[in-house]
């Protein structure tokens, strides 16, 4: 039986997708363009995936896929029935979109690749609008390829560095209880073929093995756990070698956050950043390779037990377990002497970063500085030094 994703579902991964490309586009200018007609694009795109699939099939879900295809801030779409359903009768040929040209000439002049990179979210995010019934069948599988193929040929004609895609589209086409694939999301595609009369075949072929499917894969498109396949391609395709920090925020599902994590060291990623819940959780996210693991929990308790442990500490903040930042009530025995006087650095072995009056923080503090009695400093240092300076009121 398929398994079909919520328009929800598809808003966040569409949103997801579109917003890490926007972030490797550069120049503002092309980022600004990309930004205006991605959405309308792919709406556009949705009509043809859908139209190679079965014109006069369209239902309600269909109906809410597409007014779930707009990224952050853009308009939400709110097209009716029979919109969509001529919208789909009348879509003609697929076509690159306005900006493509401006991507490659980005290209031609800086000699990247973000037109091969956006050929392969295009065909990442047609294979979820084919999904709107639980499968990719081979006609839409079809449009996808041709798509893609067309926007290559562009690359390659242009001379943009790089080469085709390697996801391969026809790895989820849906299959037929007898291995065949699913020609289009007509019902009768879907049927098995009666069995040859017995005496035809001189020996009963062995059963063919079911290859998953896009629907098999699609249950939890939320997390890496039902959609590793696709999830591996998106991350491959955003090329998480050129991200200086990567970050896995998942939360209640710790099976997933080891996998994210996994998946980012295994694919190049310079730095991995961890979410854990637990302490335990941060021996194995730190032995699959995350380079830090964060405990949102432990870590504000910690801040919070030194905030409120004294009534002349205004703020902390632990940069490692043995560095700190210190914003501190001035000692009573500093008012009217400056910092060369009282010699902090060596007495303290602290370094005044700057010093706090209401809102405002002058940094850097010159050494002539005379403090005052209703200022704050800001020091960082050994933590237990900082302790022992707060300990001094």
């Amino acid at each position: 039986m398929a398994t079909t994703i919520t328009a929800a579902e598809v808003h966040k991964q569409y949103n997801e997708i579109v917003t890490a490309f926007r972030k490797l586009i550069p120049d503002p200018t092309l980022r600004m363009e990309f930004s205006r007609q991605i959405d309308g694009y792919m709406r556009q795109c949705a009509l043809g995936v859908w139209q190679a699939d079965n014109a006069s099939a369209i239902t309600p879900a269909h109906v809410e896929f597409y007014n779930a295809i707009y990224s952050k801030g853009a308009p939400h779409p709110s097209v009716l029935y029979w919109e969509l359903a001529s919208g789909v009768a009348d879509f003609d040929l697929f076509q690159a979109p306005v900006f493509f040209p401006s991507l490659v000439q980005y290209d031609q002049r800086k000699g990247t690749s973000l037109a091969r990179r956006f050929v392969d979210q295009l065909t990442l995010i047609l294979l979820l609008f084919a999904a709107v019934d639980g499968k990719v069948s081979e006609a839409e599988a079809g449009f996808v390829n041709s798509c893609a193929d067309s926007l290559s040929a562009y690359c390659d004609h242009a001379g943009v560095r790089g080469g085709k895609s390697g996801l391969d589209v026809n790895e989820f086409v849906a299959r037929r209880t007898d291995g065949a694939p699913v020609k289009t999301g007509r019902p009768e595609d879907e049927a098995v073929s009666p069995a040859p009369p017995r005496g035809e075949a001189e020996k009963e072929e062995p059963p063919v093995k079911k290859e998953p499917s896009l629907e098999e894969l699609l249950v939890e498109l939320d997390g890496l756990c039902g959609l590793a396949k696709v999830k591996e391609r998106v991350l491959e395709s955003l090329g998480v070698r050129n991200f200086d920090v990567c970050f896995v925020c998942v939360r209640d599902d710790f099976q997933c956050s080891l996998e994210a994590t996994a998946a980012l060291k295994e694919l190049g990623a310079r730095f991995v950043v961890a979410r854990a819940d637990q302490e335990r959780q941060i021996k194995f996210l730190r032995k699959i390779g995350a380079d830090y693991v964060v405990h949102t929990e432990m870590d504000m308790a910690r801040r919070a037990a030194i905030r409120f442990s004294a009534e002349n500490v205004f703020d902390y903040f632990e940069l490692t377990p043995k560095f700190a930042i210190f914003e501190l009530e001035i000692p009573e025995e500093w008012e009217g002497h400056t910092v060369m006087e009282l010699d902090v650095r060596r007495k303290h072995n602290v370094n005044i970063l700057g010093v706090k009056s209401g809102d405002v923080v002058v940094p850097l503090v010159d050494p002539n500085y005379r403090f005052r009695d209703d200022v704050h400093i800001i020091v960082a240092g050994d933590k237990e030094a900082g302790i022992r300076l707060m300990n001094l009121q």
